[in-house]
């Protein structure tokens, strides 16, 4: 049963906030980064910002598939805290490092490998196919070092500290910005550099996590007797992330199909897109941390409350940053694009991009508050049907060369699939938390 007035309790804004804001920081770095990346390569010409967007929803897939480790992981530390079982905790996280390692070497073996078959199912032509593979083949040496990160981000998130990450993130990718320009223009690298800058970047992030972490005893040595919590996560991230990673990828496949311009367009858009969404995505870290820890405290009616009053920050969010989107379009996109058809695909997606940012607020502060309560399987479960409604209607928009406006619509209808089947779950969220 809804109780509205917990929607207006402002009685634990000073915790959210106290959550959101380092890790919005956190959040907002990594793709500030990616636009600053897009920024100085598109010094360089449509065809190699092009080339950087078939190469990154490659990427991308490597790095959602174990994005369980932050987002998964994270929650059932914070249960952990909060039922006051710290060895748990450690062991836990001792599993995800040992997960990280693994699936790391896994993930650069493959990219590197499969290089240029993944690039040409992400719909790379022939005239991105060299750039966009080599790109590939450099950032793949950073993959683990990505994975160590997101597990550093899991575990202190799990233990409520969310500003050690952020000064961890901002270290590492103000190095990149610094390397960006010095390997892409002053040693001549041109895209290749911005991939070398990235990997020497990150690695420094991995390493300065790992350290800390140690430091402050919070990894502990993996137990196979407690691996089963984290594996049955896995599972349903995997399912849930590897849905969601599809239809973006999808999205630029078919963004591919239309044009080089509408490609180099659609790589500004989500770029934009995500770093825009990360006030919302910061509240479900927030989501995350105080459902998981109420639940460890058997404390149902807190968990109940704050994830009502979340649900109402969130969607003044998006209606935030839905405005933002409108007021900066005009302008926006001669920060990335000189071509005059990239800058007229990019206009258009704008302005779709509104109402995928309402939606979509809501659906990101739901999912940190289904992971909190630890209905991992739910989660996968809808990402499933959400996804493959979106996919089938993309594959609709190929075939009837709807452009990348039918792209961006096919995304607004994702988002709203994706909150509407969050409804029914919030309401019966006492029966979860029992």
């Amino acid at each position: 049963m809804l109780t509205p007035g917990s929607f207006l309790d402002r009685s634990r804004d000073g915790r959210i906030r106290r959550l959101a804001v380092p890790a919005l920081g956190t959040l907002a770095i990594e793709p500030l980064v990616s636009i600053v990346d897009t920024a100085f390569v598109g010094r360089l010409g449509t065809n190699a910002v092009a080339s950087l967007a078939v190469a990154s929803a490659v990427l991308s897939v490597a790095f959602f598939l174990f994005s369980f480790l932050a987002h998964g992981l994270g929650p059932l530390v914070a249960q952990d805290i909060g039922g006051k079982r710290e060895a748990d905790a450690q062991a836990l996280a001792g599993n995800g490092l040992a997960l990280a390692i693994i699936g790391g070497v896994v993930a650069l073996a493959v990219l590197e490998l499969a290089a240029p078959q993944l690039i040409r199912a992400a719909g790379g032509v022939a005239s991105l196919e060299n750039n966009a593979i080599e790109y590939l083949r450099i950032r793949a040496l950073a993959v683990p070092a990505l994975l160590l990160i997101t597990l550093g981000n899991g575990v202190f998130r799990g233990h409520a500290d969310t500003v050690t990450p952020l000064w961890i993130a901002l270290l590492f990718n103000v190095m990149n910005a610094i390397l960006d320009p010095l390997l892409i223009f002053g040693f001549g690298f041109g895209l290749a550099g911005a991939a070398w800058a990235s990997v020497i970047a990150q690695w420094t992030g991995a390493i300065v996590f790992v350290a800390v972490l140690t430091k402050r005893s919070m990894l502990g040595a993996p137990r196979l007797s407690g691996s089963s919590r984290l594996l049955r996560v896995s599972r349903d991230f995997l399912v849930r992330t590897g849905s969601l990673v599809l239809t973006f990828f999808m999205a630029t496949r078919v963004a591919a199909t239309i044009s080089e311009a509408a490609l180099a367009a659609h790589q500004v858009a989500t770029q934009i897109f995500f770093l825009l969404a990360l006030a919302t995505d910061s509240l479900a870290v927030a989501g995350q941390v105080m459902v998981g820890q109420y639940v460890g405290a058997a404390d149902r009616s807190s968990a109940r409350r704050v994830s009502d009053r979340l649900i109402t920050i969130g969607l003044a969010a998006g209606l935030l940053t839905a405005a933002t989107i409108l007021a900066i379009r005009p302008f926006l996109g001669r920060l990335f694009l000189d071509d005059p058809a990239a800058l007229a695909e990019l206009s258009t997606a704008l302005l779709i991009m509104a109402p995928v940012a309402i939606v979509g607020a809501l659906a990101f502060v739901w999912d940190g508050l289904v992971m909190g309560a630890g209905d991992f399987g739910y989660l996968a479960r809808t990402m499933v049907i959400a996804s493959s409604v979106t996919i089938a209607t993309l594959l609709w928009v190929q075939s009837q060369e709807g452009g990348l406006a039918g792209v961006w619509w096919s995304l607004v209808l994702l988002m709203i699939l994706r909150s509407a089947m969050m409804i029914p779950w919030h309401r019966r969220l006492g029966a979860v938390l029992r």
